[in-house]
């Protein structure tokens, strides 16, 4: 019995892993509070199917990060959370298929807190002298 064929398809799979890069590349989400001084700080919740990240708090120019790596299958998803002052706001922090205009390739994630929403930047999606941040999550109230 030949062990070409088996050895061709591990060569198979090894190169659609690569490529979609998906089970090496870690990601990075970062959320940062730029809300004005003096006032209360950011609560935030952040969890995924898999893992619950807690209750956090963030004074005005703070930042939470975490890295995690996504599932093969790139159903992945983490959603956030937010109260401030009287208000709040939740969303899809990390999701492949509804982070606008997000294409593969981008491994940084950040997001700012700011008074009318919540601001997105991939930083490896545009050179310094382009980035643009996005505003993708008004408050409620």
């Amino acid at each position: 019995m030949s062990s070409k064929p088996s050895i061709s398809l591990l060569a198979y799979i090894f190169t659609i892993l690569l490529i979609s890069g998906t089970c090496f590349a870690d990601l990075h989400v970062a959320i940062f509070n730029t809300l004005p001084g003096n006032t209360p700080p950011l609560g935030l919740h952040c969890k995924s199917g898999d893992d619950d990240l807690g209750h956090q708090s963030l004074g005005v120019g703070g930042m939470y990060t975490w890295s995690f790596l996504p599932n093969f299958w790139g159903t992945t998803l983490f959603w956030c959370n937010f109260w401030w002052d009287g208000k709040h706001a939740g969303f899809h922090v990390y999701d492949i298929n509804y982070i606008p205009d997000v294409v593969y390739g981008v491994s940084n994630f950040v997001y700012e807190a700011r008074l009318d929403g919540f601001y997105f930047y991939a930083p490896d999606r545009f050179t310094h002298d382009t980035y643009q941040w996005e505003l993708v999550k008004k408050w409620e109230y």
